[in-house]
């Protein structure tokens, strides 16, 4: 059986263990039939998942904690996945599934995990050779302030988060960190599922990594800090070891447009040739991954390995205006086919 952990015990997505069995079964054997066949693919069949989460839960009487302040509608979310998505069909010649949050249609964690699903079961009618895996999601996300877990906020969340973690003895009703992962969409747990059906992947978020306080400043200034209970696990030297594994995915193919605990800004979209015969409005605002990825068509006119792509997409030198994005991705061999082929442009 497929390690419950990772599906349900810290859940990701809702998704049918013989749909990911299948799609591990697929890629173990294509993996074996191409070393049998002393072949290296020169390209990677690419597959996607975009999702921008642009509207969020307005409506108080839907409210799970008392007191919770709605996060903020993002249009510019569903215009930075749109764009995404044109990037990674023109230029990956990919195939898969963009989800588009509406005022009447939010987005949750069933719909990804269907969404998450689907594309697997379009990799198996394909029966795809060399497959790739890409996943962006642009909207809201924060950072809890004990184990630094980095999660999405699904468009349905409307929790209060705990200010003392684990064991809140004054703040009954609130969301404790501890059940962060059953009402969001944990990144860990994004990575680890990648990791355990062994594909080759990339996970690009255009989100904020800003700790889970943003209630604190008007919700709990009557209480001073020190009146918290005690909590001596924040010295424990194994919690800083996992701190540090969830704020770096260290290794990993995972690029976020901020650092840790950081708010992720929007910015103009680029006047480059790209834009213009996308015929994108230049009054719009983007993500800051979204927007590098739009001058990055402009700045390179060659094929573009994943290696290739997280580099530049991550070098200081690819914006000035943005801020450089954090991954702490480690070039692999095993990520040297190419996935992006040198733009065309007039």
């Amino acid at each position: 059986m497929y390690p419950r952990n990772i599906l349900l015990e810290m859940p990701l997505f809702v998704i049918r263990f013989t749909t990911l069995w299948m799609a591990v079964a697929l890629i173990l054997s294509m993996q074996a039939r191409a070393q049998n066949n002393n072949l290296s693919p020169e390209r990677y069949s690419v597959y996607y998942l975009v999702v921008g989460n642009g509207h969020y839960e307005q409506d108080p009487e839907k409210f799970n904690t008392s007191g919770f302040i709605p996060y903020d509608n993002l249009p510019e979310a569903i215009a930075s996945a749109e764009i995404v998505t044109k990037f990674l069909r023109q230029y990956a010649h990919a195939k898969g599934i963009t989800l588009l949050s509406s005022p009447d249609s939010l987005i949750t964690r069933m719909r990804v995990g269907k969404k998450f699903e689907d594309v697997l079961n379009m990799m198996l009618r394909d029966s795809a050779e060399n497959p790739m895996f890409v996943f962006y999601y642009c909207g809201h996300g924060l950072t809890d302030a004990v184990f630094s877990g980095q999660y999405l906020l699904p468009g349905d969340f409307t929790y209060v988060v705990s200010p003392n973690g684990l064991i809140d003895l004054y703040h009954k009703g609130y969301l404790r960190i501890e059940e962060l992962p059953a009402k969001t969409i944990p990144v860990n747990n994004i990575v680890s599922a990648f990791r355990n059906v062994r594909m080759a992947y990339c996970v690009l978020l255009d989100c904020c990594r800003k700790e889970s306080d943003r209630h604190k400043t008007d919700r709990f200034s009557e209480l001073p800090l020190t009146e918290l209970p005690e909590v001596t696990w924040k010295d424990d030297s194994n919690l800083k070891l996992l701190q540090d594994v969830n704020r770096n995915f260290f290794g990993e193919p995972v690029v976020f447009s901020s650092a840790y605990n950081e708010i992720a800004y929007l910015y103009d979209v680029p006047a480059t040739s790209q834009a213009k015969q996308w015929a994108i409005e230049s009054s719009l605002q983007i993500g800051p991954l979204c927007r590098r990825i739009l001058l990055l068509l402009d700045q390179s006119h060659r094929n573009l390995t994943l290696n290739d792509f997280i580099t530049l997409l991550k070098s200081p030198q690819s914006d000035k205006i943005t801020p450089t994005p954090y991954s702490k991705f480690t070039p692999d061999s095993a990520y040297k086919n190419i996935i992006f082929l040198a733009p065309s442009l007039p």
